[in-house]
């Protein structure tokens, strides 16, 4: 998968530029603060539907404009092109377009193009907090599988409904019932996305390794783990993620939040 050509308009500190690619190494040039990273962004957007700046889309709209749009024109292995196209609304709900078909889920930008980021930034990985190598875990995951954002989008409702329960609810009886279909679809989608991680890490293991080896001219190895969810098939994740829920109700309710 390759960029043939990007086109922005009103993007951070472009009010229009259009750049086509060479098939090899792309190197981009320039004085501090002319907008290289953020043609960098712009295309780890159109793949990952978010920015690796840890900001808001509609942060990328040029300002007093009320709108921003970026658009590619990528190529597959096959010679496959297809026109992926981004409109950020400053007042509006963003818009999608592939061929210049509208479409109406995000999630199906997803897959036309695979990114990877390296910033300074990237040391949070192992510097940071958990919460930042789960985000790194289900970005890349996101990228090459369509169910598994489903999945991830299926469990952020399931969390928020819970929560909402934990902090509004009344009636005791009447919340333990609601309570317990929350968890009981939570424990079945939690599984399923621990599995997806641990496959995903067991794949990157492989590739891991080898690279350390060659740095290290084979003196070092390198492993990757994900603990997860206790259990080792589907059925028993499912089991355990439950029981967690449920003894840690009490203290959530006092908290009112999971």
């Amino acid at each position: 998968m390759k960029v043939v050509d990007i086109k922005l308009t009103n993007f951070r500190n472009y009010e229009t530029l259009d750049l086509s690619f060479d098939d090899n190494m792309n190197i981009i040039v320039g004085k501090n603060a002319q907008g290289k990273t953020n043609i960098v962004e712009a295309l780890y957007i159109m793949s990952t539907m978010k920015s690796f700046r840890n900001s808001k889309l509609g942060d990328c709209i040029k300002e007093d404009c009320p709108f921003a749009e970026i658009e590619l024109k990528v190529e597959n292995e096959n010679k496959v092109v297809k026109n992926l196209k981004l409109k950020l609304n400053a007042n509006s709900e963003n818009e999608f377009f592939v061929n210049g078909n509208k479409i109406a889920q995000k999630k199906e930008m997803i897959g036309w193009l695979y990114a990877v980021v390296f910033s300074p930034d990237e040391l949070k990985l192992v510097k940071g907090a958990p919460e930042n190598r789960r985000e790194f875990l289900d970005t890349d995951i996101c990228q090459i599988s369509k169910a598994y954002s489903g999945l991830l989008a299926r469990y952020e409702i399931l969390l928020l409904s819970r929560n909402k329960l934990l902090k509004f609810a009344k009636n005791s009886a009447t919340l333990n019932a609601q309570l317990d279909i929350y968890e009981e679809q939570m424990a079945v989608v939690g599984a399923q996305i621990s599995i997806s991680r641990q496959n995903f890490i067991s794949k990157l293991n492989e590739y891991a390794n080898d690279i350390m080896g060659a740095l290290s001219s084979s003196k070092e190895n390198l492993r990757i783990e994900y603990v997860g969810l206790p259990g080792e098939t589907r059925e028993e994740k499912t089991e355990n993620f439950l029981k967690l829920l449920k003894e840690s109700r009490r203290k959530d309710l006092e908290l009112g939040f999971s």
